[in-house]
């Protein structure tokens, strides 16, 4: 067990070590986007950061694998990748809009929140390890190991994302209602808003039903008679 605790403390550091690497990958691209007219100097930086953003890709997918037995954190990584495949390209296509910018903020917002779902709070226990089923172990009155990332871990992500999204959602309509119109580039990352809130949904209702069926083939705990 406390072996099973240092491999979620080394999880969570390198997803804030990630997401410190994706902010300085924004901070680095920021300029860029200023520039109507790009040099070809700049041209080859651009091509230079769209390599940084693939290692860091790389890098996410592979820390993707340890916590690939999930549903919340598994659902997480796909997006993950995805966004970074869509930055790549853009930076090797010398675009900079604010699309490639608020991608890479949502990038280490998401490597954070899967960071801080591993952490314990003040007043919190450790991630208790759940009640094994009795076909848990393969028999022998041993019991099963526990998972690596604990039910908890990803109902705070979930909590987490959701908020985020919410949060984004928000600010984005308080832009909006300050201006005319909406612009192309805010009804597109309204629509991608409104698809990431459905998606979590249907996470959170796949992570409920698992749950309670991981509930009923336990079934009911024995009193602790005294």
């Amino acid at each position: 067990q406390e072996n099973q605790q240092e491999q979620r403390e080394q999880i969570a550091k390198a997803y804030e070590e990630l997401a410190a690497r994706q902010l300085a990958l924004r901070t680095q691209t920021q300029p860029y986007a200023d520039i109507e007219q790009l040099t070809r100097k700049q041209r080859t930086e651009l091509i230079a950061l769209a390599n940084d953003q693939e290692d860091l890709q790389l890098a996410v997918r592979e820390l993707g694998e340890k916590v690939a037995d999930t549903l919340v954190f598994k659902h997480m990584h796909r997006q993950l990748d995805a966004l970074a495949e869509s930055v790549t390209g853009e930076l090797r296509a010398a675009r900079v809009a604010d699309a490639v910018l608020s991608d890479q903020a949502d990038i280490a917002a998401t490597l954070a929140a899967m960071a801080e779902a591993f952490a314990k709070d003040p007043d919190e226990k450790p991630f208790d390890n759940p009640p094994e089923s009795p076909e848990a172990g393969g028999g022998g009155g041993g019991g099963g190991q526990p998972p690596l990332v604990p039910p908890l871990a990803e109902l705070k992500l979930l909590k987490l994302m959701q908020e985020m999204v919410y949060q984004q959602t928000r600010t984005l309509h308080e832009r909006i209602s300050k201006a005319d119109a909406p612009t192309d580039a805010q009804k597109r990352r309204l629509r991608g808003l409104g698809d990431t809130q459905k998606e979590l949904a249907d996470v959170a209702e796949d992570l409920i039903q698992q749950l309670q069926q991981q509930q009923q083939q336990q079934g009911p705990q024995p009193r602790n008679l005294q």
